[in-house]
């Protein structure tokens, strides 16, 4: 049976925590908005609300086995560029419509080359030789148009392209996840005031469900990537002064569960990280160590 991607969730979570927040953020050509206060000051407006960018995502197969790579989603990005937050969506094993939202996952700049400006979206994470899928986006768009940001209180032009085209890649060495997992026995305890005993457990060893048991091990997977500026997402965030947070809240998964799609993390006593080691069921997330409920 051909996995689906959710498996890969948790690494996307870490995307940012090393290189990508480690760069000076590129600020594109832009005008210089200013906002007027009550008492009349006029001041230039701030990182913190130069509005959004908000991009429709969608994936198709090119090659590989084993998995199916998610089939769309959205990237909330900063007007100005920056870090932004990606929501993916598509069916799990079960056929059930899931998303998953991976804050501070994605840098979004400019680039130039010669007279030619490009925007530019990147995503990495993962580590080699361990159980850590290896995950990579990468997408750039010619910039042709200045688009314009409406917000509550300014309007700022911002040099960004309309269309984005990458690919993403996947892979794991599933012979290095464990075909057992050993849960340690416990020693015998009496309680001091009733004086009853608690009998010692056994050591007990047991397939490890993250283990794939259907014949197959392993997995790669290249995708292309196709990003699309959602004009009419980005205006009612915008109009309504939200940033990348309230957008991605109010803008894209909201929308995504009036059409019917539930959290891959689910609820229940598991922490969702996606790795596969809890009791999912078929409209659940994947608890760490607990049971999952729809």
């Amino acid at each position: 049976m051909t996995r689906f991607l959710r498996r890969l969730s948790f690494v996307l979570v870490t995307m940012l925590a090393g290189s990508l927040h480690a760069q000076t953020t590129t600020t594109p050509t832009t005008t210089t908005p200013t906002t007027t206060t009550p008492t009349g000051t006029t001041t230039a407006t701030t990182p913190s609300n130069t509005g959004v960018l908000i991009y429709k995502m969608s994936f198709g197969h090119i090659a590989g086995f084993n998995i199916d790579f998610w089939k769309s989603g959205y990237l909330v990005v900063p007007g100005t560029g920056g870090t932004g937050t990606v929501v993916l969506a598509g069916r799990n094993d079960f056929g059930t419509l899931i998303y998953n939202e991976f804050d501070s996952s994605a840098w979004f700049f400019q680039a130039k080359r010669k007279s030619t400006k490009y925007s530019v979206v990147q995503m990495t994470g993962g580590t080699i030789g361990t159980t850590s899928p290896l995950v990579g986006m990468q997408a750039f768009g010619e910039v042709r148009d200045t688009i314009t940001i409406n917000s509550t209180n300014f309007t700022l032009r911002v040099q960004a392209a309309g269309t984005l085209h990458g690919v993403a890649l996947a892979s794991l060495d599933e012979s290095l996840i464990p075909a057992t997992i050993t849960t340690a026995g416990t020693a015998a305890t009496t309680d001091p005031t009733t004086g009853v005993t608690t009998p010692a457990t056994q050591a007990t060893t047991s397939p490890n469900p993250a283990r794939p048991t259907d014949g197959t091990l392993g997995y790669a997977d290249v995708a292309e990537m196709k990003l699309t500026l959602d004009t009419s997402k980005t205006n009612d965030a915008n109009k309504n002064g939200r940033g990348v947070a309230d957008a991605v809240a109010q803008n894209v998964v909201a929308g995504l569960v009036l059409e019917g799609y539930t959290s891959s993390a689910g609820t229940g006593t598991g922490t969702g990280t996606g790795t596969g080691t809890g009791t999912t069921t078929p409209t659940g997330g994947t608890g760490t160590g607990g049971t999952t409920t729809p």
